[in-house]
């Protein structure tokens, strides 16, 4: 999923892990935590980040602005049944058990 990233002057921009490959040597994996949380492998922070979610502002397929912790705040079946989109499941770790 698309997310957000703070530029140094305070732009907002929308980013991807697809994104931080091709321009690993652009990219800052400690963008406040966001970019490594939420693309823990292209960071190489799987062992602080793999199962957590990501702690990023990302966007869903519908153009809205979302958190993981949104995700958190609905039923149970309803989580389950977004969780079932892996784009999901690999973006709100912890919260769709991704590890488990």
């Amino acid at each position: 999923l698309q997310f957000q990233v703070e530029t140094v002057g305070g732009s907002l921009l929308p980013f991807s892990c697809k994104l931080a490959v091709q321009n690993k040597n652009k990219v800052t994996c400690s963008n406040q935590g966001q970019v490594a949380t939420h693309c823990p492998k292209v960071c190489g922070k799987c062992s602080e980040y793999e199962c957590s979610d990501s702690e990023g502002v990302f966007f869903m397929g519908n153009g809205k602005k979302r958190e993981c912790s949104w995700l958190k705040q609905m039923g149970e079946s309803k989580r389950i049944k977004k969780c079932k989109k892996p784009k999901v499941a690999m973006t709100c770790r912890d919260t769709c058990k991704f590890c488990e």
